[in-house]
């Protein structure tokens, strides 16, 4: 008696489950469920000497990314890359690097990809990606990469 309710109690919320979970899955894959407005602005996170102070990205997939640079010997920025995939492939390489010293931030614009398709979306969509920074130390002129990872609601 006791194993038969306890089969008929698991069938019956079991059953229940499962409709609960293919409702939701049916909610967030129609749109109809947005998390968009979970985020208010943008998270982006670089690893030290770097860090992202402000970034906004545009409908038309267009980045505009402040970048501070906390190290000691200063730097040159020679290519920035924002993709919703890792490796980045694309870049826009600068023919006349961008300087930072200690304490200076600079703010540098550059499209973001889908893969390989330029990004694109409506306003309040989730941008989900990494914004990739090639530089050069100025004391022993070694290149450097650092990736970071960009959350951004589109405006």
């Amino acid at each position: 008696m006791r194993i038969q309710s306890a089969i008929e109690y698991l069938t019956t919320y079991g059953w229940a489950l499962l409709i609960i979970a293919i409702v939701l899955g049916i909610l967030v894959g129609s749109g109809l469920l947005n998390f968009s407005g979970v985020v208010s602005n943008t998270y982006c996170i670089f690893n030290e000497p770097l860090s992202c102070q402000n970034a906004y990205l545009s409908s038309n997939g267009l980045l505009s990314i402040t970048i501070y640079y906390s190290g000691v010997t200063p730097i040159n920025i020679t290519a920035l890359g924002c993709n919703t995939q890792k490796p980045i492939a694309i870049f826009t390489s600068y023919s006349k690097p961008v300087y930072l010293g200690s304490g200076q931030q600079v703010t540098l614009n550059i499209s973001c990809y889908n893969g390989t398709s330029p990004y694109s979306s409506y306003t309040g969509a989730l941008f989900k990606g990494y914004v990739q920074v090639n530089y050069t130390n100025l004391y022993n002129n070694l290149p450097n990469v650092d990736i970071g990872s960009l959350l951004a609601k589109v405006s």
